[in-house]
């Protein structure tokens, strides 16, 4: 199984997970939980459509990584989160 790191936003009525290593990629729904698991399910979708035209998945950045690059707005509510794949 894979981790990415993925950035969950929300406003308490609509949350959603985007996956920077996967542009693009990104779940939304009414809770976290249920933002993460579109996430998921997209994530799955995206790297299978990538493996359908021959290319690999992207190596997933460790949260370090992240963070260095500045992707995570902690004054938006921003939080990381493991998103399996």
């Amino acid at each position: 199984m894979t981790q990415y790191i993925g950035i969950l936003d929300g406003t308490g009525k609509t949350y959603g997970v985007r996956i920077p290593d996967l542009p693009g990629c990104y779940g939304a729904g009414k809770s976290p939980e249920a933002a993460l698991a579109d996430a998921m399910a997209a994530a799955r979708d995206w790297i299978s459509h990538r493996a359908t035209k021959g290319e690999a998945a992207p190596k997933p950045r460790t949260l370090t990584q992240i963070l260095k690059a500045e992707e995570i707005d902690p004054a938006a509510n921003e939080v990381a989160v493991i998103v399996p794949v």
